[in-house]
């Protein structure tokens, strides 16, 4: 399941859990498009990734139909336990252009500055 969450000042949040399907994108897509026509160049994304959050193979497929925003992205900051969620910031940050970090479930308030533009660890 995706649900959309709130994000510190113009940035996007999302929270992932459970089992995340094609049709939970509808949620990331309509998110993009909101903001895709804003004066904002570039984005910030907050994204809490739950224990449980698992996809599917529709749902990666999904996930690749959500290239036309990817360019526009500056900052994610990934929230969840470091067990898996790492890898998903190492992939996630192969992305050009994105800056990426991790931080811990603990650690939201500091990812919310660091996607505010301050220096933040987690």
């Amino acid at each position: 399941m995706i649900e959309e969450i709130s994000a510190p000042g113009t940035a996007l949040g999302w929270r992932f859990s459970g089992k995340v399907t094609s049709a939970d994108y509808t949620i990331l897509r309509e998110g993009l498009a909101r903001v895709a026509g804003s004066a904002d160049d570039r984005l910030r994304v907050l994204w809490v990734v739950d224990d449980d959050a698992r996809w599917g193979i529709d749902a990666l497929v999904a996930d690749s139909r959500l290239a036309r925003y990817t360019h526009r992205i500056e900052r994610v900051a990934v929230v969840g336990t470091p067990s898996w969620t790492s890898t998903l910031v190492f992939i996630a940050d192969l992305w050009p252009g994105w800056s990426v970090r991790h931080f811990s479930p603990s650690s939201r308030a500091a990812a919310e500055r660091w996607l505010g533009g301050e220096s933040a660890s987690g």
